[in-house]
């Protein structure tokens, strides 16, 4: 059996998508946004 890789997509789908109108959705995209722009400087 070949060696496979798990590619978490959910993250990134948060970071490009535009802001939900959905309000759990939009919290969950905020909170990603802040976490990656905390680590990624």
């Amino acid at each position: 059996m070949k060696p496979s890789v798990y590619l978490e997509t959910t993250i990134v789908s948060y970071l490009v998508a535009n802001l939900s109108r959905d309000i759990v959705a939009a919290a969950h995209q905020q909170n990603y946004t802040r976490i990656v722009g905390k680590y990624s400087s």
